[in-house]
């Protein structure tokens, strides 16, 4: 499913951990821009926010590994 609205809550549910950041944000664009179900918006956003999370999360612990040398601690 990329840049395309998830048609049923279980078609969603079955791709939506293997969507990239990219993918789920796609959808949730077109969800809001298009049929705009409020559940399909918020569980789109709540693993929008998951995936940006952890990207910024490691994001920021590469920096400081980088900069102190500290290791990474496991997620």
């Amino acid at each position: 499913m990329t840049r395309k609205q998830p048609n049923s809550w279980r078609s969603l549910n079955r791709r939506l951990n293997a969507m990239t950041e990219d993918e789920v944000k796609a959808a949730l664009v077109a969800e809001v821009e298009g049929e705009r179900r409020v559940t399909v918006v918020e569980r789109l956003h709540q693993r929008f926010s998951a995936l940006r999370a952890t990207r910024e999360r490691l994001e920021l612990m590469t920096e400081i590994q980088r900069e102190t040398d500290q290791p990474i601690p496991n997620p």
